[in-house]
This record gives structure tokens, C-alpha cells and sequence, in this order.
């Protein structure tokens, strides 16, 4: 008897002690961001490139805000918006699909990881068309865990 009540004594010390539990949850959450490569000005003929990481968007799709965080110390690059959080909207017809930041409009063309949105003076809403020319900047997607 005495056996059994020690016996019984190490099992539920030793089952006790163990877990069943598999490792500890961690919810990675990824994060896509858009870093702008280069811009453009075909009228004119200027290229402009930019690295990784010296401006960036960040949409979110929940508050349609953008918050940009523009880095770029050269002026003579076009870079199109300062440092800030814009509200957005985006607006898709028949034959194109534009965004609005801060009530300027831009043509948006999304291909995989990149992001191309074209400013172009006479681009119109009401018209529903993206002309040739105006301005051209060229994202490039970034994905990462956090």
C-alpha cells in the first residue's frame, strides 16, 4: 500500500510538471511598404533614381491615410510629398483607376511589387482617362515582418 501511494505521489509530481503547451504564439504581422525608385519627367527628360529606404509610403486601407517619410535632401529630384500623414481616397472607372492625395489626382498602375503613379496636369476624374506625359514615379514594393 505504502508503494502505491508513492508511486501514485511521483507520477502526479512528474505529470505535473510537464506541458502540453507547443511554443509560445508569436504573431508576426507583415508590413508592406512602397519606397520610391525613381522619378520621372518625360516632357523634359529627366530621370531621377532614389535608394531604398529614402522615402517611403505606407497606406492604410482601414483610415485611407498615407503617412509618407520622404528623406530625399536633393531638390533637384522630384519627389512629390514631404513628410506627413495624407488623407486618400481611390477611385476606379471603366478606364482607369486613380488615387486622390490632398486633391491633386493621380493615375495608379499596380504590377506585382511595383507601383506607378503618374501626375499629369490634365488628368481628369470626370474624363476617366490618363493622357501621355506629366510626371512619373515608380515604387517598389517592400514586405516585412514585424
Amino acid at each position: 500500500m505504502r508503494f502505491n501511494t508513492i508511486f501514485l505521489i511521483i507520477i502526479a509530481l512528474i505529470l505535473s510538471s510537464c506541458s502540453i503547451e507547443d511554443e509560445p504564439v508569436v504573431n508576426n504581422t507583415s508590413v508592406a511598404t512602397w519606397h520610391l525608385i525613381k522619378s520621372e519627367n518625360p516632357i523634359i527628360g529627366t530621370l531621377s533614381s532614389f535608394d531604398l529606404d529614402t522615402i517611403i509610403w505606407l497606406f492604410d486601407d482601414t483610415t485611407y491615410t498615407l503617412t509618407v517619410e520622404n528623406n530625399n535632401t536633393d531638390d533637384t529630384k522630384y519627389d512629390l510629398l514631404d513628410s506627413g500623414i495624407y488623407n486618400y481616397d481611390e477611385i476606379t472607372n471603366a478606364n482607369a483607376t486613380f488615387i486622390v492625395i490632398n486633391e491633386s489626382e493621380y493615375g495608379i498602375t499596380i504590377n506585382e511589387n511595383i507601383f506607378t503613379l503618374v501626375h499629369e496636369v490634365d488628368i481628369s476624374l470626370s474624363s476617366g482617362e490618363m493622357l501621355d506625359g506629366g510626371l512619373i514615379y515608380t515604387f517598389q514594393r517592400i514586405i516585412s515582418v514585424q
